[in-house]
């Protein structure tokens, strides 16, 4: 897999194993930036490479190894997003980019995902992907693993009984969201599924879960972007209301 991006590049280099660095000139390359092997390429070489029309001096590439797809769903942590045909990769990105920061280290994919690889994803998440627990699996794998850990599983619905598609909860209203980290009040720790725009949760995994939905102003929008709703329902559900608007050191 290449990484395109000279802050992306650098960002990930203590997190992943970088076979091949690119660079116009050892002077791009910070001191200390872990790397199998540096390669000193011409720019025309560069932007072939790289697919950017222009390169000069600081453009990094990497050529690194992909993210390999656990199957393991019994030592996922206490919080796991779990995401259900969730096609377009920049929504996908974003997700990934939004459970690294707010503590969601395990991310179950099941079918019907965009490749977490893919271009506009990685550059999406900010090369999150790379970074997170991926486990890839099926529907009624997940479900069993829940039951046998205790996990509680929370599925983001669209507020007032609108359907989501694919028999998934239709007619089901969302319970208001939680304001506090609701890991601290399951043992078995929690999930939770976010389900493709328009087609929405499997039925199987719909029934297995608590329904939550984002409170919204009637008659203003009928559902919100994927993308926003998961980032709302992972602060809420990691107890970050209580902390919004605090003043930061230094600030």
């Amino acid at each position: 897999m290449l990484l395109v991006s000279r802050t992306l590049v650098l960002d990930l280099a203590p997190h992943v194993h970088t076979s091949n660095l690119f660079a116009l000139s050892p002077e791009d390359v910070p001191e200390g930036t872990p790397h199998s092997n540096l390669t000193l390429v011409t720019p025309p070489v560069m932007r072939k490479l790289t697919g950017l029309q222009s390169v000069g001096p600081g453009t990094l590439a990497a050529e690194v190894l992909r993210n390999v797809y656990s199957h393991d769903l019994a030592s996922c942590g206490p919080r796991q997003l779990v995401l259900d045909g969730v096609q377009d990769p920049g929504n996908m990105g974003t997700l990934l980019r939004t459970a690294l920061a707010l503590g969601w280290t395990d991310v179950a994919l099941l079918p019907g995902c965009c490749d977490p690889g893919n271009d506009k994803c990685l550059r999406a998440s900010q090369g999150a992907s790379l970074r997170l627990r991926l486990v890839a699996t099926e529907d009624v794998e997940l479900a069993a693993s829940w039951k046998a850990t205790g996990r509680m599983a929370f599925a983001a619905m669209v507020p007032e009984g609108t359907a989501v598609g694919r028999g998934g909860g239709a007619g089901k209203k969302g319970r208001a969201l939680p304001s506090l980290d609701v890991a601290d009040g399951y043992p078995g720790g929690v999930a939770l599924v976010l389900g493709a725009e328009g087609r929405g949760l499997s039925a199987s995994l719909a029934r297995a879960c608590l329904h939550l939905s984002v409170p919204m102003v009637p008659g203003s929008v009928q559902s919100l972007n994927v993308a926003v709703a998961g980032a709302i329902l992972m602060a809420a559900c990691s107890g970050a209301w209580p902390h919004l608007g605090e003043p930061q050191d230094g600030r």
